[in-house]
Formats: C-alpha cells, structure tokens, sequence
C-alpha cells in the first residue's frame, strides 16, 4: 500500500484559511459586541478561551503576558477552526496540506527572533544560544548544536500539526466511507465507531490548536528571558 501525502489545490486551500478567520473574526465581534454582566452562552465560551490562555501567558511571560494575550488566542482560535474543517463534508483543512503549518510555523519563528533582538541586542541574543559555563573552546562546537536544536524544535512544530491533521482527516474519510458502503449491512458498526472517532477526532484539533499556541507562548517567553 503507498502512502502519498494529499494533493489539496491552492484555492481551496486560501478559500477555506478565509473562512476560516472570517468565523474567527465574526465569533469574538458577535461575543464582545453582546456583552453583558450575565454572560450569554457565546460571550461565556469566548471568556473560556481568553481566561485559559491569559492564565498561560501570565505564567510563563509574567506582566507582558497581557501584551501578548490577543495573538496567542487569535492562534489557537484560527488553527482551530481550520481543524475543524474536518467535520465539514466535502470539504478539506488547510492544517492538512504542509504549506499552512509549515507557514503558520515560519510566522511564530520570525517573531520569535525579533522579539529576542529588540529585547536583548542583536549581540546578547546570540549569546543566549551559549549555555553559561561553557568553556570558550567548546563555544564553536556548541552553537552551532544550539541553533540546530532550535531549528528542530520549530520544525516539529509545523510537521505535529501537519501530521495529526492530515492522518485524522484521511481515516475520519475512510470511516464516513465505510458507512456509506455498509450502510444496508452492517448499519451501527459504522456509524458508532464514526461517532466514537469524531469525538476523538474533535479533541485532536483542539489538543494540537492548543499544543501549537502553548509552545508558540513558551518561545517567546524563551527569547525574552535573556539576560
């Protein structure tokens, strides 16, 4: 059996990242322009995400977690979404074809580096990839492990989500599949084991929407704790 990695065309791709943050977009404008003191189910969720992830990026970031609160939700929300597209028929997520995680990682990668530069000079943030103690000639064998750890660690930021996506999108497929071919055999097989799978399915994309957000908050605080 060959595995091949699915060719999702580029206008689906951009059709579905724009629905994508319009529903990102429209969900927190309807939610704060309905506020009230007795909060309404969809203004209740929207202060669920947002209390979760302040209490994150307090954590790691201190003070300046609040700065960075409305991209950190703002991510999640949008990656989010974009995994959802799963249960959407005929329809595929973008988190599924490489070039959208692997750009959503390049984005967090180039923040990072610019956050860790204005906060620590272009000189001390080069030194924050020496460990301290390191004997000065060790420093060239070092660094250059430093900055291939780094590489790596975002890389397996973008292919994460990628894989977790595609693999579960392409067997969540195989399982509405089956259930149509079976549909007059074996009727509940299918459809609990469907069932059973998209609630799995549904934790999935919100683990990996919220494993991407949480690393993305840890980097950042990562390059501002330089001295």
């Amino acid at each position: 059996m060959k595995f091949e990695i699915p060719n999702i065309p580029d206008p689906v791709v951009i059709t579905t990242l724009l629905l994508a943050a319009a529903a990102v977009f429209l969900f927190y404008y309807m939610a704060a322009r309905k506020a009230t003191l007795i909060p309404n189910p969809l203004q209740n969720l929207a202060e669920m995400v947002i209390d979760f992830f302040r209490g994150i990026t307090l954590e790691l970031m201190g003070k300046e977690g609040d700065v960075w609160l409305p991209f950190v939700v703002t991510l999640f929300s949008f990656i989010l979404v974009c995994n959802l597209f799963s249960f959407v028929p005929g329809a595929v997520p973008p988190t599924a074809k490489l070039s959208v995680p692997a750009g959503l990682m390049v984005m967090v990668f180039i923040l990072v580096q610019v956050v860790g530069i204005r906060r620590n000079g272009v000189f001390g943030y080069i030194k924050s990839f020496v460990p301290h103690g390191v004997p000065k000639i060790m420093i060239p064998f070092m660094f250059p492990l430093e900055i291939a750890s780094m590489l790596g660690r975002f890389f397996a930021l973008a292919l994460r989500l990628f894989l977790s996506v595609m693999v579960g999108h392409g067997i969540l497929s195989m399982i509405i599949g089956l259930a149509l071919v079976l549909r007059f055999f074996l009727v509940p097989l299918p459809v609990v084991g469907g069932a059973m799978f998209m609630g799995f399915e549904l934790f999935i994309a919100a683990l990996q929407a919220y494993l991407f957000s949480f690393l993305a908050v840890m980097y950042l605080s990562m390059a501002t704790s330089h001295e």
